[in-house]
């Protein structure tokens, strides 16, 4: 036990506890799949929140007998609004590359009315809510962080980045900048180089979800 130099795991405390207990000589290492999965869940909420913001909109104008023109254009652009969240929120933890060109080309979408290629839909539902715009660009910073982090540089990194988080304004990412900081020394330890490579649980999961299947069956 004395001779582990170090222990990887997912943020559940008692792991840290336990780490530390029984590996004495280890450092503590999160996995970065477990960060951007539990990013992923905060920016999800935010999604979902617009996402019925719109939805609310919807049926109230929809409920509404006399409406005037604007309230006509109000309810088509909040309905718009509500199912490309709705249809295309893979987007938004996808890294496939086809939203970020506006080459690509279009295809008409019968319900927003117009052509429009997997970059357009991705800037009308992102570009239209600044919460939504924000908590996007945050997630582009932790990929970055990363991406372009090392051994040297990561704490001075991920500093910044919770200075971001917090500064936020939004719940979820001053929650998620909260999670950054209480597992910041955690993080930092992922970038320590192990036989060459960094440090993953990747395999010991894999392994537990094959289990987990074989009993489920």
């Amino acid at each position: 036990r004395k001779k582990v130099k170090i222990v990887s795991f997912d943020m559940w405390e008692t792991y840290r506890i336990i780490s530390k207990i029984m590996f004495p000589n280890a450092i503590c290492a999160v996995d970065h799949f477990h960060v951007k999965q539990e990013f992923s869940r905060k920016l999800d909420r935010i999604r979902i929140d617009v996402m019925n913001q719109y939805h609310s909109r919807k049926k109230y104008f929809e409920k509404k007998e006399d409406k005037s023109e604007a309230e006509k254009l109000e309810l088509i652009e909040a309905s718009r609004h509500y199912y490309a969240l709705k249809k295309f929120n893979w987007m938004f933890f996808t890294n496939d590359n086809r939203i970020f060109d506006p080459n690509i080309e279009k295809k008409y979408n019968t319900v927003l009315e117009g052509y429009y290629n997997y970059y357009d839909i991705f800037d009308y539902m992102v570009r239209k809510d600044a919460v939504l715009d924000l908590a996007y660009d945050l997630k582009y910073e932790l990929d970055k962080f990363y991406s372009r982090s090392t051994e040297k540089n990561a704490l001075n990194r991920i500093e910044n980045l919770i200075i971001s988080f917090k500064n936020s304004q939004i719940k979820e990412m001053i929650e998620f900048g909260n999670t950054l900081s209480k597992w910041k020394y955690e993080i930092v330890n992922s970038f320590v180089p192990a036989n060459g490579r960094r440090i993953s649980n990747g395999l010991i999961e894999n392994r537990n979800k094959a289990i987990k299947l074989l009993k489920h069956s």
